[in-house]
């Protein structure tokens, strides 16, 4: 049996990617000045599909640590099973959020991602 050499295997996310991550960070920054139900729901939709597809990118690549961190992030903003949390909480978290998500345009560029993995 030989063993083989890691082979490059691209990793092409979702075309329109990073324009759902800007598009999410500025849903985030509308939840600070409208109030409503609506705005707070589809925010929870918005980030968490972002997250949780961010998440799935960083497995992807062997970035567990930031995989841990967009999946907490995706669980924690789901429309399904909702945290409840107190206002302040959650402004907290959005500044998270809104940091996190434009952190990942250097984590997880959008251009190209790029694994190196074996081939069994």
């Amino acid at each position: 049996m030989t063993v083989k050499p890691p082979q490059k295997e691209t990793i092409k996310p979702f075309p329109w990617f990073g324009f759902l991550r800007i598009g999410t960070a500025l849903i985030v920054c509308l939840a600070f000045t409208d109030s409503s139900q609506e705005v707070y729901s589809f925010t929870k939709i918005a980030v968490c599909g972002v997250t949780a597809y961010s998440a799935y990118i960083a497995i992807k690549i062997n970035k567990i640590g930031l995989a841990w961190l967009y999946g907490f992030t995706a669980l924690l903003f789901n429309p399904i099973f909702p945290a409840k949390l107190g206002g302040d909480t959650w402004e907290i978290l959005d500044v998270f959020v809104i940091i996190v998500i434009l952190a990942s345009f250097k984590v997880l560029p959008s251009e190209q991602l790029e694994k190196y993995h074996e081939k069994d």
